[in-house]
């Protein structure tokens, strides 16, 4: 399974280690989830798997690299996306169920869950929560809001 490093190279690929880590099958699952949602803003993105690199202690400021942060909760990132809308017509309603899903999938294999939004026009969000193992892991998209 792909994963990329972005630009602050803070989030890395899950190591193996013996057989298969938590983290790996938390992210495999959680990437199943995600699998062809797309975060709706001014772009489309897709969304991309990652875990924190366990030798960088984690903090939001860390995550932002200087740049402003504002923290959320998932019910807050992902609520119109989950919600289902009276003039919404079966492919939309089917993309809601799909962001539903992930969500309950998100919350099966991670605590403490927060959304960080990284950037002001140009945003990266991350969703973050711990796995059972107290990894760190989640996923990356990105949001363009004029």
């Amino acid at each position: 399974m792909p994963f990329r490093r972005p630009r602050r190279g803070r989030i890395s690929p899950i190591r193996r280690k013996q057989g298969v880590s938590v983290a790996e099958t938390s992210v495999e699952k959680i990437t199943a989830a995600a699998n062809g949602l797309l975060m709706m803003s001014e772009t489309d993105a897709p969304f991309t798997p990652f875990a924190w690199d366990a030798a960088t202690p984690f903090s939001p400021e860390a995550l932002a690299n200087g740049q402003p942060i504002q923290t959320i909760s998932l019910e807050q990132f992902l609520g119109n996306a989950t919600t289902v809308q009276e003039w919404h017509g079966e492919a939309e309603k089917a993309t809601v169920s799909q962001f539903q899903q992930l969500v309950e999938v998100l919350k099966a294999e991670l605590t403490d869950i927060q959304v960080y939004r990284v950037g002001e026009i140009n945003i990266d969000a991350y969703i973050v929560g711990k796995d059972s193992a107290g990894n760190l892991v989640g996923l990356k998209t990105q949001l363009v809001e004029t």
